[in-house]
């Protein structure tokens, strides 16, 4: 079987104590990091599918999905033993959106590798990428059309990235009473 070159299964200790012994719980914590570090890199290869689909739970918007069936009956239960015990029993929250948007996108951040099949029938092995997103979120068509004032001139129109079309020139009029 072929070996990962990125992956390194030797531990070398990299700066150790030149005067004296190497205490035992830094070279334990020391190995412990190691390993740990070169696990991340042993992951498993994920299909395109797969990968789309975590890329689109890190790029979507929007509120999170209703509860199922089985959440509202455990979430019933344990309001029943809140009221017989008359202790707290359970979390009563949801996670948001952008809670769950970051996570996913903490986990495309760190190796990923996806499988595509390339040409001649081979299959290539590719880093998975997170999207590039717009920072901005979209402007709803309802806000980019402006406003008429009262003496018929259009201002506060913009385009898609917010940015005033024709900017409302300063009201340099003196109001008279």
């Amino acid at each position: 079987m072929k070996r990962d070159n990125e992956v390194n299964p030797k531990f070398v200790f990299e700066n150790p104590p030149v005067y004296s012994e190497l205490n035992k719980s830094r070279e334990i914590n020391a190995m412990w990091k190691h390993y740990a570090h070169q696990l991340k890199k042993l992951r498993a290869p994920l299909p395109l599918s797969e990968v789309q689909h975590l890329q689109t739970q890190a790029t979507a918007q929007g509120p999170v999905p209703g509860k199922t069936e089985k959440q509202i009956k455990l979430e019933e239960e344990m309001k029943q033993a809140r009221f017989k015990s008359g202790r707290f029993q359970g979390a009563f929250h949801r996670m948001s959106a952008r809670f769950l948007r970051r996570r996913y996108q903490s986990l495309l951040k760190e190796y990923i590798p996806m499988i595509s099949q390339g040409e001649g029938g081979k299959w290539n092995v590719e880093q998975a990428q997170l999207p590039s997103v717009n920072p901005f979120p979209l402007v709803q068509p309802r806000h980019m059309n402006g406003r008429i004032m009262k003496n018929g001139t259009k201002v506060g129109e913009v385009d898609a990235k917010g940015a005033y079309i024709n900017p409302p020139a300063m009201a340099s009029r003196v109001r008279k009473d």
